[in-house]
């Protein structure tokens, strides 16, 4: 239950290895594939790899081939398959093209065909009727004949045409249009076209093909599209007859195909140099030996583990591993955003709170079975995301309804609890509450206490996530949710509970000032406080000369130099004196200079001299000659070059600079004036304060809902009315339903809102990259 340990692997072989490299990390379906800082500009000679696939057009023409077979494209295992080079698939896929083809335009005709001989038929029986042969109107030399469809309204208007030189007949009429054919002299054919076009004439042009009467074209053309269907059906069946047979072989063939052309896609990833190819990823640590034996096994190819959180400008991508009960929450995690790789998967709790809120909200045995059952369904034959969620809250639903005493809102088959003597008692009744509404006070008290029991388990979460990073005084300690903003919120919460709630006084003078007044100091005083620990208490970071190695011939004595220096000055006059040394001042981020020594190869020395919450000022020292790589190095990890201060420049006229006298001047910062100061500060405290105070009220919300649910309930019961009858089914079973769909949903929303807002929001920031492994994909690499 916690977020996959990863292994940072490097892959190097000779570079004729390296498609089937990349198809063996396809396959693995484990390898996160990122960037190589070898690549690029990270590295001297190395180069990125052509990734432009000479398989791509035969992956087209695989993808077209199974679309027009119906084969559903799979992952299927291809050992058996001994292709590798173009030739191969091209005469493979040739083969079955042929075939295809050939069925394929007889498809085309066949299909072409009936739709012309339909098309035919359906206007030829609009023409029921007419007794003269087809044959001997398309003869016509001096008259011309016109098959067609008007409007019924247009047929109206003929009557004002009666003086032109036309006869109009008329066949069927359907759906507002009248079918007609009307013959005129070829002499006057352009003028009465006009006018039946100003008419909204809609012409049919009839195939020369037809013959005979109506009747008698009608009975040949239902022949024609009988043997056509017929035709069209064994072709059908003998394209799908080649399905049958070159399915499974096409299946393999086609992976094959894909792996090959996806790892050319992948080469953009890899860099290379004198004929060696080097690529890094992530895999996880349960799936490393596997996948080392399987790339491995390619020959040639080493696979070689390094520190997981070495690799510059990369941090380790995150992959949850949950038990099944809270693995269905993890959308959730992932809707709000990934956790750091450094930080704890907050997947179980998000799960089970989310479960004891829903079943706290949604309170009903019969509802909470229904909601099971329903997502066991969706779950096994729909395969829906949320199905797993739902068979969860409805258990818990059901555990609280069975409290409640509900059963689709029917309180008088099981005992509410707060019907029990014991427990009415103790809440302070004389008597048994009537219903839930009679202890709604109660409920809201406690779902205010449930409120601040999330929210201070919350807080202690942060606390536990930041005390181990760089900024833990601010975010851990001096912080609304670390240790002085939970001190402060305890205590008022503590205090008010038992002011309140047993007449117990506890703001003494003492407590007030030590757990109230002092935190909320503490807080407003947070930037002064954690700015002076960085300048005075922070220990100082340590020069980084894990990386210095003895060199040879002309820059021995620079190297030499390096070594010798201690941290507590810097001789730039000495070094720089010698004609082989460079320097360059810049910043840092924190993360990138715990890499330096990883990531950075080559000779060289850093110094840092001054550090904030986020970066590191510093010089690094290197010999000229080595100097382009190691400025690659730095550039890597993010190093931005900065102007070096004067007093630092002119070290070389003077014999040693201290770090002590370097420390008020490496870095210049904003200067806020007082009153800038105690408005900023105010305004932050008031708005951390605030925020305790709306959180808390929020959980209401868990309260509300009890009492809307059993309002909804109520409502039902009252229009389902007291007897037995066809109506009271009826309303129960809508009325029931009505209730699981609409407030069912709208209390998933507002747990959500919890879980989000006023939980999420006080230790978690979901910036982390997830963790996508490396699958044989169907696309052609264009």
């Amino acid at each position: 239950m916690a977020i996959e340990k990863m292994a940072l692997v490097h892959i190097e072989g000779t570079l004729k290895r390296v498609n089937k490299a990349l198809i063996k990390c396809c396959e693995s379906n484990c390898f996160h594939i990122i960037t190589s800082s070898k690549g690029g500009d990270g590295g001297k000679g190395f180069r990125a790899l052509k990734s432009k696939s000479p398989f791509a057009p035969i992956m087209n023409r695989a993808m077209a081939l199974a679309d027009g077979l119906g084969i559903e494209i799979k992952k299927a295992d291809y050992d058996d398959i001994d292709m590798n080079v173009t030739i191969d698939f091209d005469n493979y896929y040739k083969d079955i093209e042929s075939r295809y083809n050939n069925l394929f335009e007889q498809k085309l005709k066949i299909e072409e065909a009936l739709k012309d001989h339909s098309t035919s038929l359906m206007q030829v029986e609009k023409m029921a009727g007419l007794d003269t042969d087809f044959r001997d109107i398309f003869a016509c030399k001096y008259v011309k004949l016109r098959f067609g469809r008007l409007p019924v309204d247009s047929v109206l208007k003929l009557d004002y045409y009666d003086d032109k030189n036309f006869i109009c007949y008329h066949f069927k009429e359907e759906n507002g249009y009248s079918q007609i054919l009307y013959v005129t002299p070829a002499a006057d054919a352009v003028e009465i076209d006009d006018i039946f076009d100003s008419l909204f004439f809609e012409r049919i042009h009839l195939p020369d093909y037809i013959k005979g009467d109506a009747d008698e074209a009608k009975t040949e053309l239902l022949k024609l599209v009988k043997e056509e269907n017929e035709n069209l059906e064994t072709v059908k069946a003998k394209i799908g007859a080649l399905k049958l047979e070159v399915e499974d072989d096409f299946l393999k063939v086609t992976s094959k195909l894909a792996s090959i052309d996806q790892s050319y896609d992948l080469r953009q990833n890899v860099a290379a140099v004198n004929n060696k190819f080097f690529m890094s990823g992530y895999v996880p640590k349960r799936k490393l030996k596997e996948f080392t034996e399987s790339v491995e096994s390619v020959g040639d190819v080493r696979v070689i583990e390094k520190p997981v959180d070495s690799e510059p400008n990369s941090s380790p991508p995150v992959l949850l591993h949950n038990c099944w009960l809270f693995r269905p929450f993890e959308m959730f995690v992932k809707m709000y955003g990934l956790p750091n790789y450094k930080c704890f998967d907050p997947t179980p709790y998000v799960a089970v709170t989310f479960m004891l809120i829903y079943g706290i909200m949604f309170g009903d045995l019969g509802q909470g079975i229904l909601i099971t059952v329903l997502g066991i369904i969706l779950d096994k034959w729909k395969h829906v995301k949320l199905a797993p969620v739902m068979q969860r809250i409805g258990i818990t639903s059901a555990v609280f309804g069975t409290l409640y005493g509900s059963v689709f809102g029917n309180e008088e088959i099981i005992k509410p609890f707060f019907k029990i003597p014991s427990v009415y008692e103790a809440l302070g009744y004389s008597s048994a509450p009537k219903d839930i509404f009679q202890v709604s006070t109660v409920l809201l008290i406690a779902a205010i206490g449930i409120g601040v029991v999330l929210v201070l388990i919350s807080m202690a979460m942060n606390i536990v996530t930041n005390i181990k990073t760089p900024n833990w005084l601010s975010e851990a300690v001096i912080s609304p949710n670390g240790i002085v903003g939970m001190i402060f919120y305890a205590s008022a919460a503590v205090g008010a509970a038992l002011t309140l709630g047993l007449g117990i006084n506890v703001f003494t003078p003492v407590y007030i000032i030590c757990l109230i007044v002092l935190p909320l100091v503490l807080m407003f005083l947070k930037e002064p406080i954690v700015s002076f620990f960085n300048k005075v208490l922070r220990p100082k970071a340590k020069a980084d000369t894990s990386n210095i190695v003895h060199a040879v011939k002309t820059y021995s004595d620079a190297v030499a130099e390096l070594k010798s220096v201690n941290e507590s000055e810097i001789l730039l006059d000495k070094l720089t004196g010698l004609g082989f040394v460079k320097a360059q001042y810049g910043s840092v981020s924190l993360d990138g200079y715990k890499k330096i020594s990883s990531a950075v190869d080559g000779d060289y020395v850093f110094y840092p001299f001054q550090s904030d919450e986020s970066n590191v000022y510093g010089v690094y020292i290197a010999p000229v000659k080595e100097m382009p790589v190691i400025e690659r190095g730095f550039a890597a990890l993010g190093f931005k070059k900065m102007k070096m201060p004067e007093h630092i420049e002119d070290i070389r006229k003077e014999q040693n600079l201290h770090l002590s006298d370097y420390m008020a001047e490496a870095v210049k910062k904003e200067h806020k004036s007082v009153g800038s100061f105690i408005i900023e500060g105010f305004i932050e405290l008031f708005e951390g304060c605030l925020s305790y105070v709306t959180n808390t009220m929020s959980f209401l919300r868990i309260g509300g809902f009890i009492l809307s649910h059993a309002g909804m309930m109520l409502v039902v019961s009252t229009l389902a009315g007291s007897e037995m009858s066809v109506k009271y089914i009826l309303v129960q079973i809508l009325g029931n339903l009505f209730v699981i769909g609409m407030e069912g949903f709208l209390v998933g929303i507002q747990v959500l809102r919890l879980e989000f807002y006023e939980i999420f929001s006080r230790f978690y920031k979901g910036d982390g990259k997830p963790f996508c492994p490396l699958v044989t994909t169907f696309e052609p690499n264009d």
